[in-house]
């Protein structure tokens, strides 16, 4: 069923609208690792973190790098480094 597949992301709009977006995105053979790409379009995420191999091998879908929880962690401590004390 098509629309089993499709991954159906309500948000509300500020004017209280509700906005129904339905994407079909088909890059991996695995329906679940679509849909996380196709959430992390929606958010305009920087990062997947993930330990799922098909995912990793991508390594990058649109503006979002996919990597794993310990690479993220190192983001994340370099990030905290680079920030002055206030």
């Amino acid at each position: 069923m098509v629309a089993a597949r499709r991954c159906a992301l309500l948000h509300m709009a500020i004017d209280g609208e509700i906005e129904i977006a339905i994407s079909d995105l088909s890059i991996t053979e695995d329906e679940p690792d679509n849909r996380i790409l196709e959430c992390a379009d929606e958010a305009g995420s920087e990062f997947i973190v993930s330990e799922d191999r098909d995912l990793l091998r991508l390594e990058q879908h649109r503006n979002a790098r996919i990597i794993r929880a310990v690479d993220m962690l190192d983001v994340v401590q370099r990030k905290d480094k680079d920030t002055p004390e206030g």
